[in-house]
Formats: C-alpha cells, sequence, structure tokens
C-alpha cells in the first residue's frame, strides 16, 4: 500500500486553478474535505493529492 501525496491549500489551489480563499470556502462549504489542518488559527489544509485531481477533472468536465 502506498502513501498517498498529501499537498497544502496554496497547491491545491494551482492544481484547482483557483484562488486560495475559492479553496477556503469549499472545505468551508463541505464540498472539499481536507485530510487535516496544521495547528494554528491560519493552519493550512493538507489535502490528498488523488482528491484533489479527481475534483479538478469534475471542473473541467463541467466547464
Amino acid at each position: 500500500m502506498s502513501t498517498p501525496e498529501l499537498i497544502g491549500t496554496r497547491e491545491a489551489s494551482e492544481r484547482l486553478g483557483e484562488s486560495i480563499r475559492q479553496t477556503i470556502r469549499r472545505v468551508e462549504a463541505g464540498t472539499l474535505e481536507p485530510v487535516a489542518k496544521m495547528p494554528g488559527l491560519r493552519g493550512a489544509y493538507v489535502f490528498n493529492a488523488e482528491d484533489i485531481a479527481r475534483l479538478a477533472d469534475d471542473l473541467a468536465a463541467t466547464a
């Protein structure tokens, strides 16, 4: 079993072709689930890269 590739909010946003704020709104709305949130008030979210790739494909298909 391989370890999933984990990426931060900034990289997830870049892969989705959107702003960091848009990505955070997806998390807040429950349409994107992070693997974890780093400590602190402004701690970055951590995402599974495969989940982000799937979402990017879905967004491209509906565009």
